[in-house]
């Protein structure tokens, strides 16, 4: 437990140190929008464990900052499977359709235990690259690492990866 204890503090950490150059690159901060850069996609990989479809949105009426993604995934083999709700709070940086995200959540999956503890519900991380069109609807594109961290008993720690496919609107 404590080896990912010292990840997560590690990780944290690093967000902490880095948070005011990413307030520096939030360019797009002061032009507001007319929709909160919603979007929705596929990701192949990430807090769905082997795939999910997502909804994705800012709390704000801008194109970066605060925002949030949730979803449902799963799959099926040999009779059994599992379905997964992940959901992440998330931030963006950057400016022009191009931001870098940093983002951490919960995925809950009933029927799935990967680390074999018991447990059901695990944290995710996000700490990646998305593309989305500036101010209007188009195609969007993320790449993400995507750890998934245990919290029960034994804890746990899986390098993941995420990539993405969507639309804004």
């Amino acid at each position: 437990m404590g080896n990912v204890c010292t990840k997560i503090i590690f990780v944290f950490s690093i967000l902490s140190v880095s948070s005011p150059f990413l307030k520096a690159q939030g360019l797009e901060r002061g032009r507001g929008t007319s929709a909160n850069a919603s979007q929705v996609y596929f990701e192949l990989g990430g807090a769905g464990i082997i795939y999910s479809f997502n909804y994705d949105g800012r709390f704000d009426r801008y194109e970066n900052g605060l925002g949030f993604r949730v979803g449902i995934g799963g799959a099926s083999a040999n009779g059994s499977g599992y379905f997964a709700l992940p959901f992440q709070l998330n931030y963006l940086a950057g400016s022009r359709g191009r931001y870098v995200e940093f983002g951490g959540g919960v995925t809950y999956a009933p029927n799935l235990d990967i680390f074999g503890n018991g447990s059901n519900t695990f944290g995710t991380l996000a700490i990646g690259f998305r593309m989305q069109p500036l101010g209007r609807k188009g195609f969007t594109f993320r790449a993400v690492f995507s750890p998934i961290i245990g919290f029960a008993s034994g804890g746990g720690f899986i390098p993941s990866a995420g990539i993405s496919w969507g639309f804004r609107f």
